[in-house]
């Protein structure tokens, strides 16, 4: 289970002094660096605004959004990249606060190939839920409070997630099958929350009974890019395109400024 690889952004308003849940992010290890990978959409999105990422139970502000997005040149938008991927870089002083065995490694996810399985589970930090937690906690001086869902999900495939930028080698295309439960508490969920999941991690069960919801394995699959608008499908990037992704790219990732 990897619920504790995924973490969620937070944009803040310097003027109503709150918090909006805006996206997630998966710490992945790579060549011994540890960085935060999302959707470059989300980067996008916050590039204007004050931005905050809930780590090992700490809220820490990303000053200057050292980020490297793909490429999108040749697109006439963000919305035509087949990869709309990002990487942060942690920085020392969060990587040294790092538990190492949350980040997802290649070596997990090539485990995970060799197991057939239709069933995945969606995690990541929906928007509604988030947002309303942590402006409680602004208003009460409480401890700051996050909530991770994790949604049953079934590979579909295009049909699914008809896009002109769905490459089935590159993509993972699955439908909810209505039900998840929340992180925390195991408490069931049957309304779709998804605003928010982009760039949460998906992932492979084996064993799933479908009756109970449980599982006996699960391995890391794709990064969630993107949801269909009535939130009955999702659309992700397979992790082995991710490292590949990041084997051409690292240096320049920890590089960027």
């Amino acid at each position: 289970m990897y619920s504790e690889s995924v973490v969620p952004f937070y944009s803040f308003d310097t003027i109503t002094k709150k918090y909006q849940s805006v996206g997630s992010a998966v710490l992945i290890l790579h060549r011994s660096n540890i960085f935060f990978i999302t959707a470059a959409h989300v980067i996008e999105s916050l590039r204007e605004h004050k931005t905050f990422i809930y780590f090992e139970h700490t809220l820490y502000e990303l000053g200057g959004f050292p980020a490297y997005l793909s490429d999108c040149s040749l697109f006439s938008s963000r919305n035509d990249d087949p990869f709309d991927l990002a990487a942060i870089p942690l920085p020392v002083g969060l990587a040294e606060k790092c538990d190492i065995t949350k980040c997802i490694t290649v070596e997990q996810h090539l485990a995970g190939m060799l197991i057939s399985s239709q069933f995945y589970q969606a995690i990541g930090y929906p928007h509604s839920k988030n947002t309303k937690a942590a402006n409680r906690t602004v208003r009460s001086h409480g401890m700051f409070r996050t909530e991770a869902i994790r949604y049953t999900v079934t590979e579909f495939g295009n049909q699914a997630f008809p896009y002109k930028s769905f490459d089935e080698s590159f993509h993972i295309a699955t439908c909810l099958t209505k039900t998840g439960k929340f992180q925390c508490t195991g408490e069931n969920t049957n309304i779709p929350d998804l605003n928010g999941i982009s760039g949460g991690l998906l992932q492979k069960v084996a064993e799933y009974n479908p009756i109970t919801d449980n599982f006996d394995y699960a391995y890391p699959a794709g990064i969630i890019l993107e949801k269909k608008r009535d939130n009955s499908a999702l659309y992700s990037l397979r992790l082995v395109v991710v490292f590949e992704w990041l084997d051409l790219h690292w240096k320049d990732i920890l590089n960027v400024s």
